[in-house]
């Protein structure tokens, strides 16, 4: 009966999986980075977009009401009869 052993002492393919967990770990930032810049980016929009919808429908108001006060005025519809903008 014979009891034989064997130990690595160098293993090359160590150092490969390494270099490949860093790159896939530096990788794996840029992507969340990215994605975070992004997210933000689209969240800017989103808003500057409420806020321009809300400014545009105040605008078209005041654009409407003009019209509204020169036909009052010159007393083409009475007040209060229900024609309203």
């Amino acid at each position: 009966m014979t009891l034989s052993g064997e130990q690595v002492l160098f293993n090359s393919a160590v150092f490969v999986g390494l270099g490949a967990a860093h790159i896939y770990a530096r990788a794996a930032r840029e992507l969340y980075h990215a994605k975070e810049i992004e997210t933000i980016t689209r969240a800017r929009k989103a808003f500057y977009g409420v806020v321009l919808a809300r400014d545009v429908l105040e605008m078209m108001r005041q654009n409407l009401r003009k019209p509204r006060r020169t036909m009052q005025t010159c007393g083409c519809f009475p007040t209060g009869t229900g024609v309203g903008i």
